[in-house]
């Protein structure tokens, strides 16, 4: 049985959430403009193990107030810097 839409969701259609969704793969991150919560605005990527295997998705949260869209490339620098060193870890395995 289908569940309901999140109650904050932009999006709330299968079909735009696929498109949506390979959007962010060829991006490599996803961003949440107070979708899940209001008044938090996220980044996230995935982190892959060493068989390429998706084991986590670390999100960098900010007050939507402070948000600005110019940041986001930033954000995603970081995110890359300390995901690369984890998944240089789980590689390791």
């Amino acid at each position: 049985m289908p569940k309901p839409p999140w109650r904050t969701a932009r999006i709330t259609d299968v079909v735009p959430l696929e498109a949506h969704l390979v959007g962010v793969q060829k991006a490599g991150y996803g961003v949440n403009i107070s979708e899940t919560e209001s008044g938090v605005c996220g980044i996230g990527m995935c982190v892959h193990d060493g068989a390429r295997h998706p084991v986590a998705a670390p999100t960098i949260a900010v007050p939507s107030p402070r948000f600005d869209h110019d940041d986001i490339g930033r954000y995603v620098d970081s995110l890359r810097t300390a995901i690369a060193v984890v998944e240089t870890n789980l590689s390791r395995r």
